[in-house]
């Protein structure tokens, strides 16, 4: 299985244009001997567990079967287009930041609501449930795909109907069921089991470096040669691309902070710099007006999110549906050409029925 496109968005936008500060890593005192805690550190480090809570911010409950709507808000935390969306998507509290997610998941294809139209945020989480919430994510992502020979699982007809086909995608694709002979559908799913496997999709190779210690190391070293590292931002952009911190800056680069950022990082070798034409100063202010020109235009019904795409250097908002071409001229002419990049929301529910063979 390749993992390749969502592995690079999800680690490149870490440091997005909404969220420069470093986290700490997982304070959790109940994750020390259970399987997920690389997982879960490096998920706590990217700010992608939320669905936490904060009643006792030491306790993780690694063993508590997940909800639907945590795990809505697990899946859109390490979806970085709906991070960095812009004033029309500030989120004031956990409530909202809940029914923001349960709605972005539904709007992907990615979740669905119950057979009653309502989505049931308190609802145990299933392992098939889970299965078909991580082939959709996939799909979303449009990840590449290799398929396996693996032996049916022993349960399978346990499975519903519904769910059985993207259970055995994820199966031939050793996403799942790699060590068991049974996949037992109906059994609720940890909070430990759910991390696990977003970890995997998202860090497939396993390995963990703490963003928080590098990034502190970085921010003291911004702050000595910029006089702070808000001022650095008006010059540059920081992001991760896997586990290399890329600063990328729009002029000449100061010799001190090349020779600092070589001598006195921690692990050697991990930040590394680069040209960029835009600061984060400038694509929050590109991506502010790309977003109100948007939505002016086609209505908040087409708009998904945006988001910078520092390696390519462009914003990247994603639609519903193709946007009009006057639209497309009018971003055009307020940014620059080929500055923004339009991307159109995979149709899940299509993917879907060519996967499973059957009509939704």
């Amino acid at each position: 299985m390749k993992y390749i496109k969502a592995a690079v968005v999800l680690t490149a936008m870490a440091l997005t244009a909404a969220n420069v500060t470093a986290f700490a890593r997982a304070p959790y005192t109940d994750i020390g001997n259970v399987a997920a805690e690389t997982a879960i550190n490096y998920l706590y480090d990217t700010k992608c567990l939320t669905f936490a809570g904060t009643v006792d911010i030491r306790l993780f409950h690694p063993d508590q079967a997940i909800t639907r709507g945590e795990l809505a808000k697990l899946l859109c935390d390490t979806m970085p287009v709906f991070q960095t969306a812009g004033d029309i998507n500030k989120i004031e509290n956990p409530v909202q930041a809940g029914a923001k997610a349960v709605s972005a998941m539904l709007r992907c294809g990615i979740m669905t609501n119950r057979g009653d139209g309502t989505f049931h945020p308190k609802d145990i989480v299933t392992r098939e449930e889970l299965a078909a919430a991580v082939y959709r994510y996939m799909a979303y992502y449009q990840m590449e795909t290799v398929d396996k020979a693996v032996k049916p699982f022993a349960d399978e007809k346990e499975i519903s109907v519904s769910y059985l086909p993207m259970v055995q995608a994820l199966h031939r694709q050793h996403i799942i069921g790699q060590k068991t002979e049974y996949f037992r559908p109906q059994q609720p799913v940890t909070r430990a089991e759910a991390v696990l496997l977003l970890f995997h999709l998202v860090k497939p190779d396993g390995t963990y470096i703490s963003h928080v210690d590098v990034q502190k190391q970085v921010m003291k070293i911004l702050g000595t040669v910029y006089g702070s590292p808000l001022s650095y931002f008006d010059q540059g952009t920081m992001y991760w691309q896997d586990d290399t911190l890329v600063l990328a800056l729009k002029g000449n680069i100061p010799p001190e902070l090349a020779r600092r950022l070589k001598d006195e990082i921690t692990p050697a070798g991990i930040v590394v710099l680069r040209k960029t034409k835009y600061s984060r100063s400038d694509y929050v202010h590109m991506m502010n007006k790309v977003v109100r020109i948007f939505v002016k235009a086609e209505g908040v019904q087409n708009y998904v999110g945006a988001e910078p795409d520092y390696t390519k250097e462009q914003i990247v908002l994603t639609a519903h549906y193709p946007a009009d071409p006057d639209t497309v001229a009018a971003i055009a002419k307020a940014v620059g050409d080929h500055v923004v990049r339009i991307d159109v929301l995979p149709a899940i529910a299509q993917h879907d029925a060519v996967v499973t063979g059957v009509q939704k």
